[in-house]
């Protein structure tokens, strides 16, 4: 990539990290780039354009770190919490997806929420693929890929986010056993 346009999508990352994508200004992110306005658009046509690509890298990123915890797991269940929990401790971690969830529940921006939208269909997408291949392979019975992981993704979601609010943190082994008792036995076929 040639390494002004790497240096705007940098600044605009770090722009939305910081003011967020409706307080950030193509002007802002050409001063952070150290490039002229006029140079900004010879690369990108709007701020929208910048958000699209940094989400689009930064799924892929996340996609990777699912890729390595798959690795690390012996089940199936096992293999799909660890893609799930690495994947979700990576957005937990990103600076620019939490200010756009913050901004998403602030102001309701739908820019912003087509973005985080955008990521979590990838992750439903990528979760999808790995119960098609367990399916395939014998480790789970047949079932609607794409719905089981709809659901997969939401329950882990609710476990490590929404029960936070009012509890204590659940422990991985503890979510992990959660999901198997909830619905991984109901579609195991050990």
């Amino acid at each position: 990539m040639d390494p002004k346009k790497t240096a705007i999508l940098d600044a605009a990352k770090k722009s939305f990290s910081l003011f967020g994508y409706k307080g950030t200004t193509m002007g802002h992110i050409a001063k952070i780039a150290g490039v002229g306005k006029g140079t900004l658009y010879l690369y990108v046509t709007s701020k929208e354009e910048l958000l699209n690509e940094i989400v689009s890298v930064l799924v892929e990123d996340m996609k990777r770190t699912a890729e390595e915890a798959i690795g690390q797991g012996a089940t199936v269940f096992e293999k799909i919490h660890g893609a799930i929990y690495a994947a979700l401790m990576f957005r937990k971690e990103q600076e620019l997806l939490i200010k756009l969830a913050h901004e998403v529940n602030e102001f309701g921006s739908q820019v912003t929420e087509n973005a985080l939208d955008q990521i979590e269909n990838q992750m439903v997408d990528y979760i999808s693929q790995l119960i098609e291949r367990a399916v395939s392979t014998g480790g789970m019975k047949p079932c609607d890929p794409k719905i089981t992981a709809f659901i997969v993704y939401k329950l882990y979601l609710a476990l490590v986010y929404d029960w936070e609010r009012q509890h204590p943190p659940l422990t991985d082994e503890r979510i992990l056993e959660l999901l198997q008792t909830y619905l991984m036995n109901g579609l195991s076929t050990k």
